[in-house]
């Protein structure tokens, strides 16, 4: 009877690992101009913007879109070496992150003008503090999954 248990638990944490990875296979699938294109529409759709904010917005959109892609990739590429960040790496890396986020937030104020921008803003904000309680959620999943594993 134990045996048998131990075995169906077994089964469903296979098939549960197996469609969390197929689903973030799925996820992938955006190329950098559809990822802009779906971002710039709900933005035009939320700001109701002329064509010009829509085309810099869409630029804006695209550029980002195509750094995060590239992360991504040097992400993948050290992760596969089992290469590390040094301190000072992380450091510069941080630096370049927050200098880029300074230059975006600056664009779109440019870009929206002063209303409209602190609308983004907020909004933004609220995008951010959603994406970090879901990441601790996925974290908080992660390490159960974990104690449930060391218990069996």
């Amino acid at each position: 009877m134990r045996t048998l248990l131990s075995l169906f638990a077994f089964t469903i944490l296979f098939n549960v690992n197996a469609q969390q990875k197929n689903l973030q296979e799925q996820k992938q699938q955006f190329s950098p101009e559809q990822i802009a294109e779906l971002q710039t529409k709900k933005m035009e759709l939320d700001f109701e913007l002329n064509e010009k904010q829509r085309k810099e917005i869409y630029n804006l959109n695209l550029e980002l879109a195509q750094k995060r892609q590239q992360n991504l990739a040097e992400m993948k590429a050290r992760k596969s070496e089992n290469k590390a960040f040094t301190s000072d790496e992380k450091y510069e890396k941080e630096l370049k992150r927050l200098d880029e986020q300074k230059n975006h937030q600056a664009e779109m104020k440019r870009i929206l003008g002063e209303e409209k921008y602190k609308v983004w803003k907020e909004n933004h904000r609220e995008e951010q503090l959603n994406r970090k309680k879901l990441f601790q959620n996925k974290r908080s999943e992660y390490r159960q999954k974990g104690a449930l594993r060391k218990q069996n």
